[in-house]
């Protein structure tokens, strides 16, 4: 675990760099502000700064090594929806300087845009060689040398050869310096210099909505489908064995003909009508199924806690 100390004395960050712009666009455009302090709900911000100390390669021992690092802070976080896909983006910064009293801050700063996924994906991260294989957990090849010379995947065994395939492997390859850091429904992905303009992003946005477009859709949907988000959250709110059956039976039958209908794994639960029943019927699910459903929890109970 790199070290999160913040830097005794010095600014806060409050002066660093906006990206020219970017407040106006996202106002025009109905994007959401979001807060600075977790922008990405406590999935990727660890990830982001675990990123910014490989990319500085930052030691472990930073006492030895005679460097102080501060934690890493978020600055102009906005959430927008395109094509029915949240997609988050903000600016991390980390104060990485020497351990020398009244030494002057040195914010390293990286840019940072999460996608929404329909599912789970078996993969943690994809990370340049030179720079991230310390980051590399259960490292996994992807039988293409060229690739596996520039990137270094955590997956489990076969993961890698399911989801990257050769025209994902394309889109990744586009750049040496991306970071690709996958934490539950998230796709991010992070790299070195922080966004400094509004094309940045907007660039940023379809580099890694491409990179998800191309993963087949024998591994991950196409689309996020919110149909049934609303019955997940009453689902979620569920406290009793009680509740659940009766919301089970009491689910109108207009509800059950939108359920049996929707493009979500509860489809598969539209004539059940007891906990029993829903459980039984879980178990029958193939595996894409089953990490699908939990992310469309995860989904729903993430946005409840920040409602």
């Amino acid at each position: 675990m790199w070290p999160f100390r913040r830097r005794r004395g010095g600014n806060s960050g409050d002066d660093l760099p906006s990206p020219a712009g970017l407040g106006a666009f996202a106002r025009a455009n109905g994007w959401e502000a979001v807060g600075d302090e977790r922008p990405f709900d406590g999935h990727l911000e660890d990830g982001v700064h675990r990123v910014t100390c490989a990319i500085h390669r930052v030691p472990s021992n930073t006492v030895m090594a005679g460097i102080r690092v501060g934690n890493t802070i978020f600055r102009d976080s906005y959430r927008t929806t395109v094509n029915g896909r949240t997609v988050i983006v903000s600016n991390g910064w980390t104060n990485i300087q020497t351990e020398v009293q009244h030494a002057p801050d040195h914010w390293r700063g990286v840019a940072v845009c999460a996608a929404e996924l329909p599912s789970v994906l078996p993969l943690a991260r994809i990370s340049p060689r030179d720079t991230g294989a310390e980051l590399a957990v259960s490292p996994s090849p992807t039988s293409n040398p060229e690739f596996d010379r520039r990137f270094v995947v955590s997956a489990p065994p076969d993961a890698a050869l399911e989801v990257l395939t050769p025209p994902v492997q394309q889109q990744i390859m586009a750049r040496d310096d991306w970071f690709f850091w996958i934490e539950r429904y998230l796709f991010g992905c992070i790299s070195p210099g922080a966004f400094t303009s509004v094309e940045d992003v907007r660039e940023r946005i379809d580099a890694v909505l491409r990179v998800i477009a191309a993963i087949p859709t024998s591994v991950l949907p196409d689309h996020v489908d919110h149909a049934a988000d609303d019955l997940i959250a009453r689902i979620s709110r569920l406290t009793s064995m009680e509740e659940a059956m009766t919301m089970l039976q009491h689910l109108t039958p207009t509800e059950r003909d939108q359920l049996a209908t929707s493009d979500t794994p509860l489809a598969a639960f539209a004539d059940v009508r007891s906990p029993q029943e829903a459980m039984a019927r879980f178990k029958t699910l193939d595996q894409q199924r089953k990490m699908q459903l939990l992310a469309m929890f995860m989904r729903v109970k993430d946005a409840q806690r920040n409602t």
